[in-house]
């Protein structure tokens, strides 16, 4: 932002780019207008109200397999496989993938954000899928913020809650909404 010269915007992140959002947040909040975040949240933090946070819906998105299969036959693409070739190595990648999970060492816990959310005058939003875990994402938000606004996208999971051609109008019109009421 200092690069470009802007002294205030509106900060959305995606999944990983959720956390980049959080810290800059955390960090910076004067700099923001408004900070959304989609396919995350801040998580709770305090065990006392991890333990109130609703049940998450179960089910699966019926186009979670078709979305993530078109997403690597793209990226194969990418890298400059034909579509054929990318198709028949689809067996392969998942192989290696499985082959990964298995050998991986268990995950470190990732330390908390130290972020005083009820200090900040920033107006949050979250947009989710169903079967995102929306409630343990964005439980702290909805308990902590003064301005937050939730958005579930029925059916939906953190694959097709965004990716082309999955990706519901709600989404991009829950954002537009929240930045022209903010702005």
């Amino acid at each position: 932002m200092d690069h470009i010269g802007i002294e205030r915007a509106h900060l959305h992140g995606y999944s990983m780019g959720g956390s980049i959002t959080a810290r800059i947040l955390a960090s910076h909040p004067h700099r923001l207008i408004t900070a959304s975040f989609g396919g995350s949240g801040i998580r709770e933090t305090e065990e006392k109200w991890s333990r109130l946070i609703p049940p998450e819906p179960v089910g699966v998105d019926p186009q979670e397999a078709e979305a993530s299969r078109s997403l690597r036959i793209r990226s194969l693409m990418d890298n400059g496989y034909t579509r054929e070739a990318a198709i028949a190595e689809l067996p392969e990648l998942a192989r290696q993938r499985e082959l990964r999970r298995a050998t991986a060492p268990t995950a470190r816990r990732r330390s908390a954000l130290e972020i005083d959310i009820p200090a900040l005058d920033v107006p949050l939003l979250a947009i989710n899928g169903e079967f995102d875990n929306p409630y343990s994402r964005t439980f702290r938000l909805w308990r902590e913020a003064k301005q937050f606004t939730n958005v579930i996208l029925p059916g939906k999971s953190h694959l097709t809650a965004i990716a082309a051609p999955y990706m519901p109008k709600e989404y991009t019109q829950s954002l537009v909404r929240f930045i022209n009421a903010n702005d």
